[in-house]
């Protein structure tokens, strides 16, 4: 793999996980929103029914405003306070794993970039030295020829390994395949 290619790699991985990341999120987002409706219903039935409806508001025009993830909404988990051990707790924990391995896969970007850039530094400084030399000893200091680029070099072997064949990653990718496949199921009702 070249260092083009490879920044090219940084820059797909970078963006993958802050997407999903991203969807993480928002799934996160809308088990708060369903939250606080919940939390609204139980006020209701106290001496601040007040607050309760204005919350239970507050949550209706959040899910009126994001009514266009109607899948999202019917699959993100409800709590419940009094039996914490339920799907919908698993699915919670799912949602982390899904942040988790975006903000995994991001970092794996970001180090691949901060590879790439340690390595056109070093080509950078060569250059600088063939620079400050005389063309007879450039050539035996420096043996690769004058005319290349630092982008079309080769990384060095065992730099790159991609994210999914890292120990963390192998289990982050089994983590959220269970989520996705708990999801899956959520949506298509068969729990």
């Amino acid at each position: 793999m070249t260092v083009w290619e490879a920044m090219k790699k940084s820059r797909r991985m970078k963006w993958l996980g802050l997407a999903v990341m991203l969807i993480g999120f928002t799934q996160l987002l809308m088990a708060a929103v369903l939250s606080i409706y919940d939390f609204g219903e139980q006020l209701k039935a106290s001496f601040l029914n007040g607050l309760g409806y204005e919350l239970q508001n507050l949550s209706l025009i959040v899910y009126r405003a994001t009514s266009f993830l109607q899948v999202l909404w019917d699959a993100t988990p409800r709590l419940d306070v009094n039996q914490p051990l339920t799907l919908d707790t698993l699915m919670l924990v799912g949602i982390m794993v899904i942040i988790a391995t975006g903000a995994y896969i991001r970092g794996a970007g970001i180090q691949l970039s901060n590879d790439i850039a340690a390595i056109r530094k070093k080509a950078r400084d060569e250059l600088w030295l063939r620079s400050m030399l005389p063309p007879e000893r450039a050539t035996a200091v420096i043996n690769q020829p004058a005319s290349v680029t630092v982008l079309s070099l080769q990384m060095p072997p065992g730099e790159i390994k991609n994210w999914w064949e890292r120990p963390l990653g192998i289990i982050l990718i089994g983590l959220a395949s269970t989520y996705i496949a708990a999801l899956l199921t959520r949506i298509s009702g068969l729990t």
